[in-house]
């Protein structure tokens, strides 16, 4: 006699889906929510006087505003000129590894043309990274201009 793994079968419409402990259905779950649509929640503003520029971050510094800040920083260099570019971080609320690499790439980038980066009131939570990464070691973070 040979023996074959086939399983019972089963009435139409029976023994399919979720079940709760009393055997009945569970109920279908709702559909997912449709997400919005991905916007860069990074806004700059910029000031340029003299040999300073001051660009204020608002928002989120991720993978969504990388090229913005990118591009504005070499805008600012090529139009003004600074000597010192003041990051005002105060109101950038979130900032991931993307963001972090945006400010090497920026402390380099002026370094190599004999300019300085200055992070400049770094919110908490903002702050908080730059410890944790050891990057407030590396960069110039200060609280004063």
């Amino acid at each position: 006699m040979t023996a074959t793994n086939n399983p019972p079968s089963t009435p139409a419409g029976k023994g399919r889906g979720r079940r709760n402990p009393a055997g009945k259905p569970a109920p279908p779950l709702p559909p997912p929510s449709p997400s919005p649509p991905r916007t860069s929640p990074l806004s700059i503003d910029v000031e340029a006087d003299g040999s300073t520029a001051v660009l204020r971050l608002r928002g989120e510094l991720d993978l969504a505003g990388e090229e913005a800040l990118r591009g504005c920083i070499r805008a600012v260099l090529a139009e003004h000129d600074p000597h010192l570019l003041l990051l005002d971080l105060a109101e950038l609320t979130f900032i991931d590894s993307t963001g972090l690499s945006v400010l090497v790439w920026a402390h380099r980038y002026l370094a190599r043309r004999d300019r300085e980066l200055k992070l400049y009131r770094p919110h908490r939570q903002v702050r908080r990274i730059l410890y944790i990464t050891g990057l407030d070691g590396r960069l110039r973070v200060t609280d004063e201009t």
